[in-house]
């Protein structure tokens, strides 16, 4: 698999800033740093037109600042295919509960 270069999330949103100017609908949420972000981890896994790879938001999870400076293709590959596993925060209390703690926080906040 062949990968796009990685640009810094910082340089993403500076690009963000300067495709997106004033006057823009929701242009607020447009360019925020979470969106540079969700830019960045589909450069890093190749999700990109043209390759066959999509964009899931497990890969955004499991984004780490130790991985996102790795640029080894073999790791970008393992970290899209799935093979690359970080700890994430739910998963403990997901297997406990039989359930994921996001199912619950609407009830718990009183919106459903």
């Amino acid at each position: 698999m062949s990968f796009p270069p990685l640009l810094p999330v910082d340089e993403i949103r500076e690009r963000l800033l300067a495709i997106f100017p004033d006057g823009i609908p929701n242009r607020q949420h447009i360019i925020k740093p979470n969106t540079a972000r969700v830019v960045f981890c589909s450069l890093y896994t190749g999700a990109v037109e043209g390759t066959d790879r999509w964009f899931a938001p497990r890969h955004l999870y499991r984004m780490t600042e130790k991985l996102s400076v790795i640029e080894d293709p073999e790791v970008r590959t393992g970290f899209y295919k799935g093979s690359y596993r970080v700890f994430c925060w739910y998963r403990p209390y997901w297997r406990q509960r039989g359930e994921p703690l996001w199912k619950q926080q609407p009830l718990m906040l009183g919106s459903v």
